[in-house]
């Protein structure tokens, strides 16, 4: 799931590069605290030393610093904590330029579980203010219906950009979804998640409205929505002066039901 190699501008370095290069890092977190309960979706900052692996990342709560760089498992660690990605996560894709992670961390005693997004995003000042573009890739998703959790996993996802427009929406669906406790299928009422209407600003998108399908119909399953919000960036850059990828998150809750949708394509 990559684009040609032919076809990425020289003037990026791929996550793999051992280039004597240094690349910014960029992405989205969705951040889960117990105590108090709060849910927070952040942009995500930091470096990437091609030649020697160091990396830092920030996802606007925790700051990993590794020196050397992901291991063979696609591990980062400070010493103290751990950041996974790997095709555990649920994206198995051969992205040039972004890695789907779960991190978790203490701050000051309280716990975090952050999943996201990290990638060598593209300049803001290389982004195009014209055309549009559909980039093609994958989806996962939770779902709480208030009594138990569901997992939407090997997803396909679509985001459409309109550059002109400054506009982004993403179609995700073609879940298996499954009862986490169980792993037994499950109806749970849709089995697709739009996000329509976010706005771009350099790099980044946001916004937007989180709406559910079934079988293409639109069906509303959280009516209260208590909070809404959607996060992506896009990654890299093609000859032909596009971002290459896009991913992002979004999340939407009500009193008592949740939906997270995490999504990537090239």
């Amino acid at each position: 799931m990559s684009t040609s190699g032919s076809n990425l501008s020289p003037d990026y370095e791929r996550l793999a590069s051992t280039a004597n290069e240094t690349s910014g890092l960029g992405g989205v977190a969705l951040k889960l605290q117990p105590i108090p309960t709060a849910t927070t979706l952040s942009s995500s900052s930091g470096t990437l030393d091609h030649a020697t692996g160091a990396t830092t990342i920030n996802d606007g709560t925790y700051t990993l610093v590794d020196p050397d760089g992901f291991t063979a498992d696609g591990l980062l660690t400070d010493g103290v904590s751990t950041l996974f990605s790997t095709p555990a996560q649920g994206f198995t894709g051969n992205y040039d330029y972004a890695r789907v992670y779960t991190h978790a961390y203490f701050v000051n005693s309280v716990p975090f579980l952050s999943t996201g997004i990290y990638g060598v995003v593209t300049r803001s000042e290389d982004m195009p203010t014209a055309g549009s573009a559909t980039l093609n890739g994958e989806a996962q998703a939770s779902y709480f219906n208030s009594a138990t959790n569901f997992d939407l996993s090997n997803g396909t996802s679509k985001v459409e950009t309109n550059f002109t427009d400054g506009t982004v929406d993403v179609t995700t669906d073609q879940f298996e979804i499954t009862n986490r406790d169980t792993g037994v299928s499950a109806n749970v009422g849709f089995n697709g998640i739009k996000i329509t209407g976010m706005k771009i600003f350099g790099n980044q998108f946001s916004g937007g409205t989180i709406t559910t399908e079934q079988n293409g119909r639109d069906v509303e399953i959280i009516t209260d929505r208590a909070q809404e919000s959607a996060l992506g960036r896009f990654f890299g850059l093609t000859n032909s002066g596009q971002p290459d990828e896009a991913g992002g998150i979004g999340y939407l809750r009500g009193d008592d039901r949740s939906l997270t949708t995490i999504f990537l394509a090239d």
